[in-house]
């Protein structure tokens, strides 16, 4: 499958940095930074990997390992300071070098949209409470696909949905931290889903592919009967809480409309957004993206099944687990019939450069394999499987862990910013070169 997408995600406020002279303007990951306690040990990212000044050298690393694509995020407030409105052209500028340096190594640009920051300007102004929000993003996408339109075509509007609306708009754990009500928190996903569909409509017109990135909660069949696996599925797309159920994120946008359970369980929901609702109907995705890092057997009686002791973890405490990777495309491609990329898949690993200047992180090669293969599985079987791309291409800024955990494939020094590939960089490179042989 030559046109098989293989590559490595990163998101911009986690790699590119700041030094205060580029003209960004602050998003409300700075501002979440400021606030005391809340990043493990006050971490930041005003410099975090500089890729802002040092993206050659790393598209020269991404070509020596041999992908295809790479998912990558553009700063709404790099280039919309104020959210809306002036123009950055240093901003802009930063992306057209990218963009064209990656096409120079044969390698295709896949753009998010939006992975969490942002502008503050516009938080302050209510963020995605706003009504104005789609017509702000729909400014955002307008201009992103005037500009790059002719070099980009594959595009992620929103990065985890529920990260971007349950975790940061209700449960108030991630930025801007706000702890708003469910019938508050569901109209801020509305608008989500509303700026998705007038951004694709727009991105669209360049002929470009649509999507958003989604996570779950991984569920999966413990035991290969029918009764287990519709449990699984059930609890796969639907939670108690409708702003951590799948269907009401995917629904919409997907099949052009809400799950009839949430409309009747949230008649105030209904009624608000029964006109706007209308908009929907037009669906603009084109691919489903899919995040995935563990997985969680369900047992027939609904209950998650109990790992045995000592069982592998990150260090952030995901078990190592690829049977998440496997079940989440079936599930996704039997409810909505489009092609699917794996847009994020990775371990965080207690991983250092050894006295022998190398990083052997056997741990994430291991990962890997085990991801890999169940790829190669899902390829064979009835899912219309796109893209793989691993998280990270470099140890970042790792949101409320700030610099304590390493996802990359690359080592990064914080101090001197150096990079390492690590061994698990060359077992990527080697599988891609060793895959590309049997096309």
């Amino acid at each position: 499958m030559k046109d098989f997408l293989w590559g490595v995600s990163t998101a911009a406020f986690q790699i590119e940095g700041d030094d205060g002279k580029q003209g960004r303007g602050k998003s409300v990951w700075d501002s979440y930074c400021e606030r005391e306690g809340v990043i493990e040990n006050g971490d930041n990212a005003k410099i975090t990997c500089n890729h802002y000044e040092k993206y050659q050298e790393d598209i020269a690393l991404m070509a020596d390992l041999g992908i295809n694509s790479y998912r990558f995020s553009t700063s709404w407030s790099r280039i919309f300071p104020e959210g809306i409105g002036k123009i950055n052209s240093k901003g802009v500028d930063f992306y057209d070098k990218l963009i064209d340096g990656l096409l120079e190594k044969n390698i295709q640009p896949f753009l998010t949209l939006y992975h969490w920051d942002l502008p503050q300007a516009l938080s302050d102004r209510g963020g995605f409470q706003n009504p104005d929000f789609p017509n702000w993003f729909a400014e955002y996408a307008d201009f992103i696909a005037s500009r790059y339109g002719d070099r980009v075509k594959n595009y992620c509007t929103f990065n985890e949905p529920i990260n971007a609306i349950a975790t940061s708009y209700y449960a108030g754990v991630f930025a801007p931290g706000h702890r708003l009500n469910r019938e508050q928190a569901l109209g801020c996903m509305h608008h989500m889903h509303l700026a998705h569909v007038r951004a694709g409509k727009i991105l669209r017109e360049k002929n470009a592919h649509v999507g958003v990135a989604m996570s779950t909660f991984e569920e999966y069949p413990a035991v290969l009967t029918d009764r287990c696996i519709d449990e699984a599925k059930t609890q796969f797309f639907k939670r108690d809480c409708p702003l951590n159920s799948i269907d009401v994120y995917m629904d919409p946008i997907y099949l052009g409309y809400y799950p009839k359970w949430v409309l009747e369980r949230f008649p105030d929901f209904a009624e608000k957004t029964a006109l706007t609702r209308e908009e929907l109907k037009d669906v603009v995705s084109t691919y489903v993206g899919y995040t995935t890092y563990s997985g969680r057997p369900i047992l027939e009686n609904g209950q998650e099944m109990q790992r045995p002791l000592g069982v592998a973890k990150s260090v952030l405490g995901s078990i190592l687990d690829s049977n998440g990777l496997y079940w989440g495309p079936k599930f996704l491609t039997e409810r909505y019939k489009l092609p699917l990329y794996v847009l994020e898949n990775g371990i965080a690993c207690a991983d250092w450069v050894e006295k022998d200047g190398c990083v052997h992180d056997t741990g994430r090669i291991d990962f890997l394999r085990q991801s890999l293969e169940v790829i190669e599985r899902l390829r064979k079987e009835d899912v219309d499987i796109r893209g793989y791309f691993v998280w990270s291409l470099l140890d970042n800024f790792e949101w409320l862990r700030g610099y304590s955990c390493r996802f990359g494939l690359i080592h990064t020094d914080y101090e001197s910013l150096k990079r390492t590939p690590k061994d698990s960089y060359y077992f990527y490179r080697d599988y891609i070169k060793n895959i590309g042989k049997k096309v």
